[in-house]
């Protein structure tokens, strides 16, 4: 889905929220997970050219920076480091070359080990989950943040990464597009994969209210994540300059599994 935007553009607001969720959510995962394993990953599926047109940063380079922030505490602590892989997929070249500059220029510890793909976030990670299926190994506890600008994520490959235990996931769901398409001719196909059910079609969007439809469309994706992904489910509205619901951040995680 062509996103309409140049290689850098402006930062919105709600974004800037987003990465504040994601950064304060990072203190902690890295601090949990780096002090009982000894290795740990994030992945950034839609990971954009790690900056914004005025400098500020986006969700890559804020990532590392809390990897930095952790690791530091862990040599002031005399805490045991542990291997943090980072691995940022974009699709778009120029947006890919950016990131990748961007990251070159830091200077970064050699626990932190750094893989860019330039290629599209459902390519990479299948590759990745049949790798992992078919030489029966486990993935390293794991937090990926999915943050497309469209709607065309299969829930099933979010079933796929939920099936490891220690795996967070979280997903920016486009509820402005997908309420603005959802009733289109032709996209039937895409809303079911998105869903992971055709449960969407039984809704009656024309007898409902836009708060109503909006309750509808969120609450069918949450249901899907808690009865087929996941084991934890929380999500977060995300509002825009006109105080009009722009996405929804879910967050899943799993648990042990019996």
């Amino acid at each position: 889905m062509d996103d309409g935007l140049k290689t850098v553009w402006q930062i919105e607001p709600h974004t800037i929220a987003k990465h504040m969720i994601l950064k304060n959510y990072l203190q902690a995962w890295f601090r949990i997970m780096g002090a009982y394993n000894e290795k740990i990953v994030f992945m950034d599926g839609y990971a954009g050219p790690g900056e914004y047109s005025k400098g500020e940063e986006g969700s890559p380079i804020i990532a590392l920076k809390e990897a930095m922030d952790y690791l530091d505490s862990c040599e002031k602590n005399g805490w045991k480091k542990p291997e943090i892989v980072f691995l940022f997929i974009e699709q778009d070249k120029d947006r890919f070359s950016t990131l990748e500059t961007k990251i070159r220029e830091m200077k970064l510890p050699k626990e932190l080990k750094v893989s860019l793909e330039n290629s599209s976030f459902e390519v990479i990670t299948k590759d990745i989950l049949s790798y992992l299926e078919n030489e029966q190994v486990k993935l390293a506890p794991s937090f990926i943040f999915i943050d497309p600008f469209g709607y065309n994520l299969p829930f099933e490959l979010i079933q796929r990464l939920m099936k490891y235990e220690k795996c967070e996931v979280f997903i920016n769901f486009m509820y402005e597009f997908i309420n603005r398409f959802i009733q289109r001719d032709g996209q039937d196909s895409v809303m079911t994969r998105l869903f992971g059910t055709d449960d969407w079609k039984k809704i009656n969007f024309d007898e409902l209210t836009s708060p109503k439809r909006k309750e509808a469309i969120h609450n069918l994706y949450k249901e899907q994540l808690e009865k087929h992904a996941a084991s934890f489910v929380r999500s977060f509205e995300m509002r825009g300059k006109k105080n009009t619901t722009k996405y929804f951040l879910f967050m899943e995680r799993t648990t042990k599994k019996d």
